[in-house]
């Protein structure tokens, strides 16, 4: 919260600063809202650095990462449309998975 707080006052070295520096342990979504704000700094590299190990470890956010304007200078970011790819394979995947299992059934109550 530290390095948001930061950003939103305007305070962009010291809210870099943070997220560099804090030490994330098996943290993806963590990792994906610090893409997001490097995003939000106009620093598409460090975005696009993040939002890999945030996929890798299990997040994944398609829809945000497409339509979130707060991502518009991470999306001019070679790298960007990769990893937005296997953000939705990922999706696809687990939805398939989820479907195949009977996890539907599991959400609908029994009448």
């Amino acid at each position: 919260m530290r390095s948001l707080l930061a950003l939103l006052e305007g305070r962009n070295r010291e809210a870099a600063d943070a997220m560099l520096t804090a030490a994330i342990v098996r943290e993806p979504e963590t990792l994906f809202y610090f893409a997001r704000h490097f995003s939000m700094l106009g620093d598409a590299c460090q975005a696009v650095a993040m939002l890999q190990p945030a996929l890798e470890e299990g997040f994944s956010a398609s829809g945000s990462m497409e339509r979130d304007a707060t991502w518009s200078p991470a999306r001019k970011q070679a790298g960007f449309k990769r990893v937005l790819s296997q953000a939705k394979n990922r999706e696809a995947n687990a939805a398939t998975l989820f479907a195949q299992s009977g996890g539907r059934h599991l959400l609908t109550p029994e009448t």
